[in-house]
């Protein structure tokens, strides 16, 4: 009787052995799908936004300047904007919701800047004109790094 209560409790703990393996097993697999899947959208996003992020969008915003109380020179910034969306692309299938904000903070700079260049300003205006395109632009920084690091 002891032997048979013994065989009983060792195939039980034999099963749930193997229950916990396999359930164990699955965790992992999945942990390293979502890694790897982290890991290839992570080489994504460095393509595709390092050297905006870095270069081009500051070298584009240093042409901006007033002329006759004017914002001129804007045109380098939508175009780098602009080709940041083209090339941003890739997320347009990938990430829908995340290409479709990329693409109304690019969209919302790019209107204000060309608002700016349509309108005069007094000099003591024209720097706020400047702090909105930063904060303009930062918002858009932060929006990208966001949401490469999942925080968004």
């Amino acid at each position: 009787m002891v032997e048979v209560i013994l065989s009983t409790i060792a195939i039980v703990v034999s099963v749930i052995s193997i229950i916990v393996s396999a359930i164990a097993a699955h965790v992992a697999n999945k942990q390293n799908l979502r890694l790897n899947k982290i890991n290839m959208k992570a080489r994504y996003y460095e393509k595709i936004f390092d050297e905006y992020l870095i270069r081009k969008i500051p070298q584009a915003r240093k042409y901006l300047r007033f002329a006759e109380n004017r914002l001129v020179d804007s045109q380098h910034l939508s175009d780098v904007l602009s080709a940041l969306l083209n090339d941003s692309l890739y997320f347009k299938y990938d990430d829908k919701e995340f290409y479709q904000k990329l693409r109304h903070l690019i969209q919302e700079i790019e209107d204000y800047v060309l608002e700016c260049g349509n309108r005069t300003y007094e000099q003591e205006d024209q720097a706020e004109v400047y702090i909105e395109i930063q904060r303009k632009l930062e918002k858009l920084y932060r929006y990208i790094n966001d949401n490469y690091t999942g925080n968004e």
